[in-house]
């Protein structure tokens, strides 16, 4: 038996639900390939570096200790 009869034996077993739950995932699955997340021919993304900076905000006492874990410091 090809890979091919066996996709299409499991896929004629399943219900109405199960199709329409496979087809959308095929599709998705095929998206990701255009978009560079699994296609190897895609080239890498490039990185920036400080692409958040200022997005986040620490507390003044961020470095302190929190009351009750001195002793394990």
């Amino acid at each position: 038996m090809t890979l091919h009869q066996q996709a299409v034996n499991e896929i004629s077993s399943l219900s109405e639900d199960q199709l329409t739950s496979l087809i959308m995932f095929i599709k998705s699955f095929k998206t990701i390939g255009v978009q560079g997340g699994v296609n190897a021919n895609a080239k890498p993304r490039q990185r920036k570096c400080g692409i958040l900076k200022g997005k986040f905000i620490l507390s003044e006492d961020f470095n302190e200790i929190p009351d009750g874990f001195e002793d394990y410091i």
